[in-house]
């Protein structure tokens, strides 16, 4: 709270003070700075263990978390073709 340091930049919307955090997803920055839960993009991105696909959102498989810096693919069968091209599909 307080007045805000004439050294920091206002903006008139979350959105646009989103857009400049660039490191940070922009529906998680919206949603956390409104007191929400962010939700996922329902994309889909490759594990960390680079060894299988998994969506963007929270919950129970197939949701594997929010993508922070993950490419997304708009499938799972684009995710494997495309981010684990060396893995045999099962």
């Amino acid at each position: 709270g307080g007045l805000v340091p004439e050294s920091k930049t206002l903006y008139v919307t979350v959105d646009a003070c989103c857009a400049r955090i660039t490191w940070v997803p922009s529906n998680v920055c919206i949603a956390e700075s409104q007191g929400l839960i962010p939700e996922g993009s329902k994309q889909w991105y490759s594990s960390n263990d680079m060894l299988s696909c998994q969506q963007d959102c929270i919950g129970e498989a197939p949701c594997g978390g929010l993508a922070t810096w993950q490419r997304l693919h708009a499938d799972a069968t684009t995710c494997c073709k495309v981010s684990l091209y060396w893995v045999d599909e099962a």
